[in-house]
């Protein structure tokens, strides 16, 4: 990363349209966690950093690192929150936009809108950390 960067901000504004479009449509206008309807606006849909910012500096422009997330309840009591709301900056097992991640994922929907994986702990991960359960 170069020196000094400014990668927020009104000059970024742009930029940063163009990668919420561009995700947007990649993930078929659904959230990355939760798989509901996101739009390519900074109303409906925030970019989340599946390796965090803070933990992973240099992964922050990285395109791949990048996913198109709904806005999990932000602004609510934490216990509503969910996907990249509640992870703030935790690790996850798994990417769900890394193709050689998918056949691991071993996820399935449950009648009632649960997601659950038969991977002991990147179910616990679906739960606590994205709180999707």
């Amino acid at each position: 990363m170069q020196q000094g960067a400014v990668f927020d901000g009104q000059n970024f504004t742009p930029v940063k349209q163009d990668i919420r479009v561009q995700l947007v449509a990649e993930q078929g206008y659904l959230c990355a966690y939760c798989m509901g309807r996101i739009e390519p606006d900074d109303r409906n849909m925030k970019v989340e950093h599946w390796h965090s910012r803070k933990k992973y500096p240099e992964q922050q422009l990285n395109y791949a690192n990048l996913l198109g997330c709904c806005c999990g309840n932000e602004g609510f009591p934490d216990a509503l929150a969910h996907c990249d709301t509640k992870k703030r900056d935790d690790d996850l097992l798994f990417n769900p936009a890394e193709p050689g991640h998918h056949s691991r994922l071993k996820i399935r929907y449950e009648f009632n809108g649960t997601i659950k994986s038969d991977d002991a702990l990147f179910d616990c991960q679906l739960n606590e950390i994205l709180n999707l359960q």
